[in-house]
């Protein structure tokens, strides 16, 4: 080729290169391009610094009893089977064979989780937040009409976080038998066996990690009268004081406990801890409904053991015993009696349970329960009395399947055997309850 071909053919090719360059578009300035939407995991998605987590489930219970629990839906104990009473004292007592089903859509349920970046001010501690609410909500007119439940607060705490310590505030679980058993979910086997419930609160807790074992000590100052609401001198001018905030103390807990690895079973851990709590009442008119104290003191001691046998099989439960204890869940739900002019109620109880894997996602759990106070610190029922009150003795055995069918969904089938022993000379109340739900957790 002569040096002039070269020439034509070396200018076609830098003709061509600039004519595609001019065609290119040019890029948008920087600040043009449009921001990255936010990141998301399902239900969780990132703003700046802050992530956001919502989480929740929806879920339908029916209940099927041959007698007749103090409430169909909020089960504590049996009322007294015993026909000749049931006129006298309708609040605690039924004609035998009184069945009853019941169908509901309370527990579904409904949280958020928030947490934020490190605060550098505090040691660079990590800030989160959770607000969980559900619809088990029984006071108020529309509360009470069953298609009309109003939310309730279950949880509400900002909690703060270092490497092997925390401290929250707001409304939480009690450290105070830390476990739930897996009956009863409306209910939580409460005044049959089970303690602890949630309360507002400011509460530390400290695991520092020894190798394979892991020392808990956690300590609670929650509000006295949180959860049972006593105000024994209601209808004299300190109505709007309940008993607990009277005393000018709030409720004290403690919990030790020691997590370790299994020593035989991989990726297993157990976990035993004991725990007590102490808290004080006040009555500014104990004369009312022949009291002659005016000072009653609530306290407790308890254990809690969660111990996998197996890969596949697991015993857990709960042991108490303590005095006043209703506004822990405990003495079926009764704290201070008229017994001698005021009798703060003595009372002891426990639950355990064995579950098991028996099938890929289907787990069954064997239980058992109770709650029995001191017979001579309970008052026998009148007939202005209601259910628990005058209960001496709340006891059960349950049977749980759980079938995970994945993708959220859960199916479980239930069996209560429960008895509720009376004072007074009242029959036993003794109900067979058959339980079935259907759960959707995202």
């Amino acid at each position: 080729m002569s040096n002039l071909s070269r020439l034509v053919v070396a200018g076609g090719f830098l003709l061509a290169a600039a004519g595609l360059r001019a065609e290119a578009p040019a890029p948008a300035p920087a600040a043009l391009v449009a921001p990255e939407p936010p990141k998301s995991q399902g239900l969780s998605f990132n703003v700046g610094d802050t992530t956001i987590k919502f989480y929740g489930s929806v879920r339908l219970d029916m209940h099927y009893d041959d007698s007749h629990p103090q409430n169909t839906q909020l089960i504590v104990c049996i009322k007294s089977e015993d026909r000749h009473a049931a006129a006298a004292l309708p609040g605690v007592a039924e004609d035998p064979g009184s069945e009853d089903f019941t169908i509901h859509a309370r527990l579904t349920r409904f949280g958020v989780d928030i947490s934020s970046a490190p605060i550098a001010k505090l040691a660079d501690a990590k800030v989160s937040g959770k607000i969980e609410i559900d619809f088990l909500a029984n006071g108020g007119s529309e509360a009470l009409t069953v298609s009309r439940a109003v939310p309730r607060l279950r949880l509400g705490y900002v909690k703060l976080g270092w490497d092997d310590l925390s401290f929250l505030a707001g409304q939480a679980w009690d450290i105070v038998g830390p476990l739930n058993p897996t009956a009863n979910a409306e209910f939580a086997m409460w005044g049959a066996g089970n303690v602890g419930d949630r309360r507002p609160m400011v509460m530390g807790d400290y695991r520092p990690s020894l190798g394979g074992v892991t020392p808990i000590l956690q300590a609670e100052v929650g509000l006295t009268g949180a959860v049972d609401g006593q105000n024994l001198d209601v209808g004299t001018a300190t109505t709007a004081t309940r008993d607990g905030e009277s005393s000018g103390w709030p409720t004290y807990m403690a919990r030790v406990a020691l997590k370790a690895d299994h020593p035989y079973l991989e990726k297993k851990s157990l976990e035993v801890g004991g725990w007590g709590h102490y808290a004080r009442e006040h009555l500014d008119r104990q004369s009312l409904a022949g009291l002659t104290e005016e000072n009653f003191e609530s306290h407790s001691f308890g254990l809690d053991v969660s111990l996998p046998l197996l890969d596949i099989v697991e015993i857990r439960g709960e042991l108490w015993k303590g005095i006043d204890l209703d506004d822990i869940r405990g003495g079926i739900l009764q704290g201070v009696s008229t017994v001698g002019g005021g009798t703060s109620i003595m009372s002891r109880g426990y639950w355990v349970e064995l579950a098991v894997k028996a099938l890929d996602g289907y787990t069954v759990t064997l239980g058992t329960s109770r709650d029995n106070p001191v017979n001579s610190d309970v008052v026998a029922p009148v007939a202005v009395t209601n259910a628990p009150a005058g209960a001496v003795d709340n006891r059960t055995v349950y049977l749980c399947n759980r079938l995970n069918l994945g993708g959220g969904l859960l199916v479980g089938v239930d069996y209560t055997h429960w008895i509720t022993q009376w004072k007074g000379g009242l029959n036993d109340g003794t109900d067979n309850r058959y339980t079935f739900f259907v759960q959707f957790s995202f």
